[in-house]
């Protein structure tokens, strides 16, 4: 009989979990998320995500755009999102360890260390012309409830979302 393997992403998707356990656990992961992410699980979605919105955001003057990316992590998204030439991307996300790791990329122009949920975040209305999100809906992760406060924050008529997991 073989062995379950569990990575950490088994771990980190616990329905269950207050916002500050999530990430309390990410923080503890941020060290090698990147690597497990990425090399280990195969992970597309980062890919997935910045696809999706190069295509939404097609025609537009990329260096132009702002971009929140939520639920940001150590930066996977952006960094595709760089390599696609938009460059005025700002993070949000509730783990102080991976927007640490994120910070040393050199990708965002601001990085916001808070939860995404219903309330505000520190950000004006109508600020962001796109917002990624990669993975931030899973179990123990963000709800529905944050949707009006993204909203919030992108320009009107401007809200496109690629939602993976």
């Amino acid at each position: 009989m073989l062995a379950k393997t569990t990575t950490s992403l088994d771990t980190h998707h616990d329905p269950n979990s207050t916002p500050e356990g999530t990430a309390k656990c990410y923080d503890d992961w941020s060290g090698t998320y990147d690597k497990e992410i990425m090399t280990q699980l195969s992970c597309t979605g980062p890919r997935e995500c910045a696809d999706a919105l190069e295509k939404a955001l097609d025609g537009s003057t990329r260096k132009e755009i702002r971009i929140l990316d939520v639920a940001a992590g150590t930066g996977l998204v952006a960094e595709r999102l760089v390599k696609k030439g938009f460059t005025n991307i700002d993070a949000v996300d509730g783990s102080q360890g991976m927007l640490d790791l994120a910070q040393k990329k050199q990708i965002y122009r601001r990085l916001i260390c808070d939860f995404v949920g219903p309330n505000p975040l520190d950000i004006e209305n109508d600020t962001y012309d796109a917002i990624a999100c990669c993975a931030g809906f899973a179990a123990g992760h963000m709800k529905d409830d944050c949707l009006p406060e993204l909203i919030r924050v992108v320009k009107r008529g401007e809200l496109h979302f690629k939602i993976s997991d």
